[in-house]
């Protein structure tokens, strides 16, 4: 798997992660850290992945056509 595949995979996968705490991890109480906010912290995380994996494959795109 090259790398620009694999930051898309992972950053879907971080995205989709960080979604579901911040929907469901308002009613979660734990003592040290607020899921909610961890979440949208996660999913920015994500899509700066995601966002990343698109250059890297816009960019191979371009210089295959030469």
């Amino acid at each position: 798997m090259n790398t620009a595949v694999k930051n898309l995979v992972e950053g879907a996968g971080t995205l989709a992660v960080g979604a579901a705490l911040w929907l469901l991890g308002e009613d979660v109480h734990v003592p040290v850290i607020d899921l909610d906010k961890t979440g949208v912290v996660v999913a920015c995380v994500g899509a700066a992945q995601v966002l990343y994996g698109g250059y890297l494959t816009a960019g191979r795109a371009s210089r295959t056509r030469g």
